[in-house]
């Protein structure tokens, strides 16, 4: 009945254990950036008509690539609100690869960081 079903209860992390691993302040500040961001794109797309109004629509996953594929057609005749619907586009993007530099140049200087220590807990 449950073929095909994962049978490891750790094989994802749930709330819970996210919200005991980071804590609490860590955990609601993921929280609200998250929704936060979602409610920004949103509220830009509806200003703008994106993306129906520019010539393509994307319906499920990949969304994001796709959206940033067509992202320059936001540059042709911009207002404020397309301006700023095309960074928040590339803002995700931007970050990752921020943060992917950031770390990789840590990791070649043999310095060790985590979300996951409190400051208080590495000086021990």
């Amino acid at each position: 009945m449950t073929d095909g079903y994962r049978q490891d209860e750790n094989a994802r992390p749930t709330f819970v254990q996210s919200y005991r691993k980071l804590g609490r302040v860590k955990f609601w500040s993921l929280m609200v950036a998250i929704f936060a961001y979602a409610a920004i794109d949103l509220w830009l797309d509806d200003e703008v008509g994106w993306p129906d109004n520019f010539g393509f629509h994307c319906l499920g996953r990949g969304c994001l690539f796709v959206e940033a594929w067509h992202s320059p057609a936001l540059l042709h005749h911009p207002t404020s609100y397309e301006l700023a619907l095309f960074v928040w586009i590339w803002l995700l993007p931007i970050l990752f690869l921020g943060v992917v530099i950031y770390f990789g140049i840590r990791k070649l200087r043999g310095m060790n960081f985590s979300f996951y220590d409190d400051d208080d807990e590495a000086r021990r």
